[in-house]
């Protein structure tokens, strides 16, 4: 950023590049990823996670939102989002400003477990949970690297979210056959 100030910043992140444990069936990323001569970039370095706060941090006025997306940004794992959301607070109280902060992810759901939700609860992530609609729907397009359905996955991780009140919304492709 060339220091320039903003009231309102957003940031689209892609913390583990292309990296995914899914074989979705229509999804062009996959191929994408397999013509580029790097096909994936790999987890984000603390690094560069670093230097991506510290600019945003500078440049928001009033607020920052900090999505993430994929492939699948889960496999950055949890303690690159703990480091990040702690170099985040710290940031904003070096600046001596009172700045909202928004979090939000995109995820198929597969990994997480409770540690990584009471995580999403704690730092009020709004978290966009991908599930195709019923069973054999999910299943026929959603399928994990070995060929196997996610819906039952999927199905378990909106219950965890459910109990534990994580804030979060379903995301479905529509599909001639979801339609």
């Amino acid at each position: 950023m060339d220091g320039t100030k903003t009231p309102h910043l957003s940031l689209l992140i892609k913390p583990a590049s292309s990296l995914c444990g899914l074989r979705c069936g229509y999804c062009f990323y996959h191929a994408l990823a397999d013509s580029r001569d790097t096909g994936s970039y790999g987890i984000m370095t603390k690094e560069t996670a670093a230097i991506l706060i510290d600019a945003a941090v500078a440049a928001a006025l009033k607020s920052v939102t900090f999505a993430f997306q994929g492939g699948e940004p889960s496999l950055a794992g949890l303690d690159y989002f703990e480091y990040f959301t702690d170099r985040v607070n710290k940031k904003i109280a070096e600046t001596g400003r009172k700045i909202a902060v928004n979090y939000a992810i995109q995820t198929n759901g597969i990994d997480i477990d409770e540690s990584f939700a009471l995580f999403f609860k704690k730092n009020n992530f709004l978290v966009g949970l991908s599930l195709d609609g019923y069973k054999e729907i999910n299943d026929y397009f959603r399928v994990d690297s070995r060929g196997g359905g996610t819906h039952g996955k999927i199905i378990k991780t909106a219950r965890l979210f459910d109990k534990l009140k994580v804030d979060y919304n379903i995301l479905t492709v529509v599909s001639a056959q979801a339609a």
